[in-house]
């Protein structure tokens, strides 16, 4: 019977090998499952260890059961699959489609007002297709493509719109109440650290192509 207890011991030496959490728990169930039969066939069965060594395996084969639910391959639509290519490449599509639960997708026409300088924003937006001109008293300054947020100062500072953005053509953006996107985020710190940093070089893409605009008007002149 010792050979059940050594082949157990060694399949919890490997369980806290893997660096893979699914198998450390998969091992874990397999070392505790080869250890009931020697706890029961003792010349008095040992009921203490094996109720403990059973709620183990129950815990262990919960966390896999949830672990598999959570690595099921993930489906993405003609249009999320565009949003991904486009702006959350450095998420997983699971994290993606997390975030996309809170968000709202919406239409805009051309000449409609995205963000009204001064005024206060409550929603953080990406423009999925479309183009959308960026205006700062009253004179256009740049121009925001696909791929890039509306409102992501007010997300990042809480500062009221310092610019005007006014749809220039069509567009479809997917947009998320700002103070519902914090509340999720804010018990999910590398979600919310990813999202920020992609937020950041979105505002570095913008200001470089601010910076070279103005350049290039002042060239001319």
């Amino acid at each position: 019977m010792n050979i059940l207890v050594d082949l157990a011991n060694i399949t919890y030496v490997i369980s806290y090998s893997v660096r893979d959490v699914l198998w450390l728990r998969i091992f874990a169930v397999l070392g505790g499952t080869m250890l009931l039969p020697y706890y029961y066939l003792q010349p008095t069965p040992l009921m203490v260890p094996i109720y403990w060594g059973i709620g183990f395996i129950a815990l262990n084969l919960f966390w896999v059961i949830l672990l598999l639910l959570e690595r099921r391959p993930v489906k993405l639509t003609d249009e999320e699959q565009r949003l991904y290519r486009l702006v959350f490449r450095t998420l997983t599509p699971r994290e993606m489609l997390k975030l996309l639960k809170l968000a709202r997708w919406e239409d805009k026409a051309a000449g409609d007002v995205l963000v009204q300088e001064g005024e206060p924003l409550q929603r953080l937006s990406i423009i999925v297709s479309g183009k959308a001109a960026v205006h700062k008293d009253g004179q256009k300054v740049s121009e925001l493509i696909e791929g890039q947020f509306v409102g992501e100062v007010s997300f990042m500072v809480d500062q009221i719109a310092p610019v005007t953005i006014i749809a220039s053509e069509p567009v479809r953006q997917v947009s998320w109440h700002r103070d519902e996107l914090r509340k999720f985020l804010k018990n999910k710190k590398e979600l919310q650290a990813a999202l920020q940093l992609i937020i950041g070089i979105n505002l570095g893409l913008i200001l470089q192509s601010t910076w070279a605009q103005q350049g290039k008007k002042a060239h001319n002149a």
